[in-house]
């Protein structure tokens, strides 16, 4: 429990690797506070299951940022690859191409 309560803000505020790199240790703490839900007495418990709740929540909150971060990767690759295939008209001056 106090694992939980030490580590999972750590994690939440210090890992800054982008979505969704984070998954993995939400799903570590989920499985952390399952601990005190299995064997712990009732006070236990209830502090389990919120925290239980709270990593699932953050574990699927980041799972959804990286399919928007993906999702914005793709946009903006696309929208790139558009700039890339117009001519760029505004390099070529044909005024000066005219009098030769």
């Amino acid at each position: 429990m106090m694992l939980w309560v030490f580590f999972f803000p750590l994690c939440f505020v210090l890992l800054t690797s982008g979505p969704p790199a984070k998954v993995p240790a939400y799903i570590f703490f989920a499985l952390l506070a399952g601990v005190p839900v299995i064997l712990g007495s009732r006070g236990y418990r209830v502090f389990g299951i919120v925290a239980l709740a709270v990593s699932i929540w953050a574990a699927v909150d980041e799972s959804r940022a990286g399919v928007r971060y993906q999702e914005r990767g793709q946009q903006l690759r696309q929208k790139g690859l558009e700039k890339k295939s117009l001519p760029d008209v505004s390099l070529t001056n044909k005024s000066s191409l005219a009098h030769e």
